[in-house]
C-alpha cells in the first residue's frame, strides 16, 4: 500500500513543499535528472555559427567560400556548380529574395570592421583613381569598395559625356553639333542659323542635360549646388543650374570640338556682337567656354549667307504675289580696328564700308484709318521698277515735293493721332 509520500505509476514526481520551518529551500531547486526529449530551439545566430563551423572545416576561409559561391562561368568550360548553387546565386543577384544586394553592400560598407586603422596603409586609400591604386591591392573592405565604385562610375561618366556630344537621335530639332560653316563634303550636318540661336536658353539646356546625362548632372550638382540641412538650395544671384550648364558645356566641347551647339558657339557670336577684346576671346576659348574667334567669324559668314538667301526668297515671293514690303536702309560705317586683331598686322587700321539693313513692314494697315488702308501703299514694287529704269537719278527735292504734299493732304496727321488714341 503506497505511503503518503509515494506516487502512482505514470505520474511525475515533484517534491512537496512544506510551510513548516523544518523544510529546507535546497530540496525545491533540485534539477530533474530525466533527459530533455526536445532540442533547444536555435536562433539565426546559432544557425550561422554552425554554418561557419562547417565552412571552417571544408574551406580555407570564409572569403574562399564566397569566391566559390559566386563563381563566374567561363565560356567554353563546363560549369562545375550544382543546380542548387546556381539557383541560389541567381535568385540573390536577380533581386528575387527579401534581402537584396543593396542591403548587403550597405552592411559591408558601414560595418565597423571594414574601416582601416589610422596607422594602416589603407587608411588614405579612399576613392583613389586607377593610376594610384587598384581594389585588389586594398585589404580593408570600405576603401576597396570606394575604389571599386569610383573606377566603375568614372568610365561610365566618360561614356555618357561622349553620348552627350552627339546629336540626340530622338529629337530631329536637336542642335548639339551645330557647325559654323561647311565645305559641302560632309552630309547631314546642321548649320548655324538665327532660329537655332534664338532657342538657346539655360533652362532648356539644363533640361536636356538632365534627360540625356542624368549621371553627369547629378555629379556636377553634388559639386556645385549649395545645401542647407541636407536640402539643395537654389540661389538667386548665382544659381547652380547655370553653373552646371557652363561646366558640362565646357566638358562636351573638350571631348568633341563639334559639340558647340549647347553654349560655346552662341557665346562666341555674342562676344563678337559685344566687341569683346581679342585677348578675352582667346582666354574663354582656352577654358572651353566658347569656340575660337575664327570659328565665330565663319559662323557669322554662314549666318549672313543664310539671311541673304532668305531675303532673296522672300523678295522673289513678294514680286510673284504683287506685294513686297521689304525696305532697305543704307548707312556708311567706320570701324577702327586695333593691331593684331583678326588677320591684321602690327598697325591699326580704319575700315570704311557700307552697311545695309533690310526691314520687313508688318501690320502697317493698323496704323492707318480703316477706310484709308491701302495694301499697296507701302509696297516696294514700284520702287523696284523705277530702279530698273534708272528713274531715281532724276529725283530731286523739288520733284518729290508735290508727291509728299499730296500724301499729307490725303492722310492728315489727325488721322494717325486718332488711330493711335483708339489703340
Amino acid at each position: 500500500m503506497p505511503g503518503p509520500n509515494s506516487t502512482s505509476a505514470g505520474q511525475a514526481s515533484f517534491p512537496r513543499t512544506n510551510n513548516s520551518s523544518a523544510s529546507t529551500p535546497a530540496t525545491a531547486n533540485v534539477p530533474s535528472t530525466q533527459p530533455r526529449l526536445r532540442a533547444k530551439r536555435r536562433n539565426v545566430w546559432d544557425k550561422a555559427d554552425e554554418i561557419l563551423l562547417t565552412i571552417g572545416k571544408e574551406f580555407n576561409s570564409f572569403a574562399h567560400f564566397l569566391e566559390v559561391i559566386f563563381y563566374n562561368r567561363i565560356s567554353g568550360v563546363p560549369d562545375p556548380r550544382t543546380t542548387r548553387n546556381v539557383r541560389a546565386v541567381a535568385a540573390f543577384l536577380g533581386g528575387e529574395t527579401n534581402v537584396t544586394m543593396a542591403t548587403i553592400i550597405n552592411l559591408l560598407y558601414n560595418h565597423p570592421q571594414s574601416r582601416p586603422e589610422r596607422d594602416s596603409p589603407d587608411f588614405l586609400l579612399y576613392f583613389p583613381p586607377p593610376d594610384i591604386s587598384s581594389p585588389r591591392d586594398i585589404n580593408c573592405a570600405r576603401p576597396a569598395l570606394s575604389t571599386w565604385a569610383l573606377q566603375i562610375v568614372g568610365p561610365e561618366l566618360r561614356r555618357q559625356t561622349w553620348d552627350l556630344t552627339q546629336n540626340d537621335p530622338t529629337d530631329p530639332t536637336d542642335t548639339t553639333q551645330l557647325r559654323a560653316s561647311t565645305n559641302g563634303r560632309a552630309k547631314n550636318i546642321r548649320l548655324a542659323t538665327w532660329d537655332a540661336f534664338g532657342r538657346v536658353s539655360i533652362p532648356r539646356i539644363a533640361s536636356t542635360y538632365k534627360r540625356r546625362d542624368s549621371g553627369l548632372w547629378y555629379v556636377t550638382e553634388c559639386c556645385g549646388a549649395p545645401t542647407m540641412n541636407g536640402v539643395t538650395v537654389l540661389r538667386k544671384r548665382r544659381p547652380h543650374n547655370a553653373v552646371q550648364v557652363g561646366a558640362i558645356s565646357c566638358l562636351t566641347l573638350s571631348r568633341n570640338r563639334y559639340a558647340s551647339g549647347y553654349l560655346a558657339l552662341p557665346l562666341a557670336v555674342w562676344q563678337f556682337a559685344c566687341r569683346t577684346h581679342i585677348d578675352e576671346k582667346r582666354v574663354f576659348s582656352r577654358f572651353g567656354f566658347t569656340v575660337h574667334d575664327t570659328t565665330a567669324r565663319a559662323c557669322l559668314d554662314s549666318l549672313t549667307e543664310s539671311s541673304m538667301s532668305d531675303l532673296r526668297a522672300s523678295v522673289a515671293e513678294g514680286i510673284v504675289n504683287g506685294t513686297m514690303y521689304w525696305q532697305l536702309v543704307l548707312d556708311n560705317v567706320q570701324e577702327y580696328c586695333r593691331q593684331r586683331d583678326h588677320r591684321l598686322g602690327r598697325e591699326d587700321v580704319l575700315k570704311v564700308g557700307t552697311a545695309a539693313t533690310a526691314i520687313l513692314l508688318e501690320d502697317f494697315c493698323l496704323h492707318l484709318a480703316p477706310s484709308r488702308a491701302v495694301p499697296s501703299t507701302f509696297s516696294d514694287l514700284l520702287a523696284l521698277d523705277r530702279k530698273r529704269a534708272s528713274l531715281p537719278v532724276s529725283l530731286t527735292a523739288r520733284a518729290i515735293w508735290p508727291i509728299v504734299a499730296a500724301f499729307c493732304a490725303a492722310y492728315p496727321a489727325s488721322a494717325f493721332r486718332s488711330r493711335s488714341a483708339r489703340d
